[in-house]
């Protein structure tokens, strides 16, 4: 049976992943959707480090498991497989990079001072942050208040504490791992949203075992506005591998 993890991004938890998991009931597929730590129904402190972060997820997860990283949880699907190599069978990442933040020879990434803002606004109100937050990611579909509706519904009483989204934060936008992509064995499947503005879609493989996928009419959340098409590419990686 296939083994399958969602790990959810910045700012969510497992449950956005509600609607878009319960396809796989129909497969023959153990789902899970955890929520990383201080997010969700998860009431410990989040690490300040990727390495913990992923440790502590990796403790979770059974050996060969197909894991499904989105955004920040991209992040930590490739520093499990970068540390724990024997507990990933492929990584699908989807809006996902090993560099989130630009650098002189990384620009398809956040700005820096943009990111630096984002920070003190969080810090200043995390509340507001959020659901400013999910206005942006609304705003990059076709059917922006729909799509906003949707993330709130789904998000309802997921709040994390404000401790817990600036440290996941801070990680997110300090972390690199591009000088440990090499290490990576597994194949990765890059999916990407057309119209991503936090993620842009890139069109150069980080490793040689690299897969590019971009979803038209999609910005960085295609499993809840193209779920057909996000689908399709998962299951194309799960019946390569039978």
């Amino acid at each position: 049976m296939k083994r399958l993890v969602l790990l959810h991004g910045w700012g969510f938890s497992g449950s956005i992943f509600a609607e878009f998991s319960a396809e796989f009931d129909k497969r023959a597929c153990m789902v899970q959707t955890p929520d990383l730590p201080g997010y969700g129904n998860d009431t410990g402190d989040f690490p300040c480090l990727l390495k913990d972060v992923a440790a502590q997820i990796a403790t979770q997860i059974d050996f060969e498991s197909i894991i499904v990283g989105w955004s920040l949880g991209g992040l930590i699907a490739q520093q499990i497989a970068i540390d724990f190599p024997q507990k990933v069978e492929q990584l699908v990442l989807i809006a996902a990079t090993p560099c989130f933040t630009k650098t002189v020879n990384w620009g398809r990434a956040a700005d820096s001072e943009l990111s630096h803002q984002f920070y003190q606004k969080v810090n200043e109100n995390g509340g507001a942050a959020i659901k400013g937050f999910y206005t942006q990611l609304a705003a990059m579909e076709r059917h922006s208040l729909k799509v906003l509706h949707h993330i709130r519904r789904l998000q309802r009483g997921c709040m994390a504490e404000k401790e817990t989204l600036l440290r996941s934060l801070k990680l997110l936008h300090s972390s690199d791992l591009r000088s440990q992509m090499f290490r990576l064995q597994h194949k990765i499947t890059w999916i990407y949203g057309a119209d991503d503005q936090l993620v842009p879609a890139q069109n150069k493989p980080v490793t040689n075992n690299s897969v590019i996928k971009v979803i038209a009419r999609a910005g960085h959340v295609p499993f809840l506005t193209q779920p057909d098409a996000c689908m399709k590419i998962i299951e194309e990686v799960m019946d390569a591998d039978d």
